[in-house]
C-alpha cells in the first residue's frame, strides 16, 4: 500500500508538471480515408504541437497507417503496436479510446491511467458495446465528442459521464477557386449511389447531358480537395452520419451542397430553434433529388444563386476553423488535467486513511 501511495503521489507531481503521455488508440483503415479517424489524428497532432508527449497505439500486425491519404505530417506521429511493444502506463497518463473499441476499453480496464472515450458515431456506440455493459462498467467515465448535440444524446443514456466538446476543424487545403466548372461531385459511402443519382437525373433531364459527375470518396485528402475545388455542386448522401465532415469540406471549397438529411441531423444544419438552415439544399427522399439538382444547375447557369446561401455557407464553415478547434482543445485540456489531479488526490487520501487504520490496528 505504501508503494501504491508513492506511485500516486508521483503521478500528482507529473500531472502538475504536465509530464505524462497522451495515448490514442486508432483503427487502421488500410489506406481508406475515414473522417472520424482524421479527427483523432488531428486532435493528437494539435496536442503534439502544444508540446505534449503523444503516442498512437494500434493492434494490427500489418498496420498501413494514414500517410497515403492524410499525409506525412500525421503519419510521422510516434506509433506503437499495443500487442508487441512494451508500453509503460502510469496513473498520470491518459488513454483516448474511440467509441468503436469497447473491446479495448474492457482489456484496459485495470490499467492505472485515465481513460477517455472519443465519441463521433452514436451507431458504433450502440452496436459495439456488449449487452449488459456500459462505459462505466468498462472503466470509462469521461468522453470527448464533436458537438453539443452529440453531448446531449450521450447524457440521455450515460448521465454520469463527464463530457467535453472539441469541434473538428476543416483543413486549410479545402479552399475556393474562381475556376470552378459545372461538375457535380457525389459524396457517399455507397458507390451504388452513383447510379441512384446520375441515371434518374439524366433520364429526366437529357438537356443536361453535358454535366459531369464524379464520385470523390476513397481519395487522399489532397485529391479530394482538388476535386471539390474544381466542382460547383456536391451531392451528399450519408444517412448514418452524426456530423458530416465531407459536406463541410465541400462548403469550404465553395460547392453548393445538395444533401439528404441524415437520421441524426448534424448541429451545423440547424439553427437555435432546431430548424434547417439555408446553408445547403436539403431533401428527405431520393426521388426529390433530380428536380432539386436541375433547379440548382439552372440557377447556376443564370448566375442567380442567392447571396444569402453563400453567406450562410461561410458562416457555417467559420465555426470549424483550426483556431477554434485549438481554443476548444486548450479549454478542455485544462479541465481534464485539473479533474485528474483531483482524482489522484482523492486516491492518495484514501490510501493514507487505510494506512492510518492499519497502523492503529497494529
Amino acid at each position: 500500500m505504501k508503494l501504491a501511495l508513492k506511485n500516486i503521489e508521483s503521478a500528482i507531481k507529473n500531472v502538475e508538471k504536465k509530464n505524462f503521455k497522451l495515448l490514442f488508440f486508432v483503427a487502421d483503415s488500410k489506406g481508406v480515408p475515414v473522417g472520424s479517424l482524421a479527427y483523432t489524428y488531428e486532435l493528437a497532432y494539435r496536442l503534439k504541437e502544444l508540446g505534449y508527449k503523444v503516442q498512437m497505439l494500434y493492434a494490427e500486425n500489418d498496420f498501413v497507417g494514414v500517410k497515403d491519404w492524410l499525409g506525412e505530417k500525421y503519419a510521422s506521429l510516434p506509433h506503437f503496436n499495443s500487442q508487441k511493444d512494451n508500453i509503460d502506463v502510469s496513473p498520470s497518463d491518459f488513454l483516448f479510446i474511440p467509441e468503436l473499441f469497447s473491446n479495448v476499453m474492457a482489456k484496459t480496464k485495470s490499467l492505472p491511467c485515465k481513460k477517455i472515450a472519443i465519441l463521433q458515431s452514436f451507431n458504433y456506440l450502440t452496436e459495439l458495446i456488449p449487452l449488459g455493459s456500459s462505459w462505466e462498467s468498462l472503466g470509462v467515465r469521461d468522453c470527448i465528442t464533436t458537438s453539443k448535440s452529440m453531448e446531449e444524446r450521450l447524457k440521455e443514456i450515460f448521465p454520469s459521464t463527464k463530457t467535453y466538446v472539441i469541434r473538428p476543424s476543416i483543413d486549410g487545403v479545402f479552399s475556393q477557386t474562381k475556376k470552378a466548372k459545372l461538375i457535380v461531385n457525389i459524396i457517399s459511402k455507397d458507390e451504388n449511389d452513383i447510379n441512384r443519382v446520375v441515371k434518374p437525373f439524366k433520364w429526366r433531364y437529357p438537356i443536361y447531358d453535358f454535366v459531369t459527375f464524379r464520385y470523390i470518396n476513397g481519395r487522399s485528402r489532397d485529391e479530394e480537395a482538388q476535386y471539390l475545388r474544381e466542382g460547383a455542386i456536391s451531392i451528399w448522401i450519408d444517412d448514418k452520419t452524426d456530423f458530416g465532415y465531407t459536406a463541410l469540406e465541400a462548403m469550404a471549397s465553395g460547392n453548393i451542397v445538395i444533401g439528404k438529411i441524415p437520421e441524426n441531423t448534424p448541429e451545423w444544419m440547424l439553427d437555435k430553434d432546431g430548424e434547417l438552415i439555408d446553408n445547403g439544399v436539403w431533401f428527405y427522399k431520393m426521388r426529390e433529388l433530380p428536380g432539386l439538382l436541375s433547379s440548382v444547375i439552372q440557377t447556376l447557369l443564370y448566375d442567380k444563386i442567392p447571396q444569402g446561401l453563400y453567406e450562410n455557407m461561410e458562416e457555417t464553415v467559420s465555426n470549424y476553423t483550426e483556431e477554434k478547434q485549438l481554443e476548444d482543445i486548450k479549454t478542455v485540456l485544462e479541465e481534464v488535467f485539473e479533474t485528474r489531479e483531483k482524482e489522484l488526490h482523492l486516491m492518495a487520501d484514501a490510501l493514507k486513511n487505510n494506512l492510518n487504520e492499519d497502523t492503529k490496528k497494529d
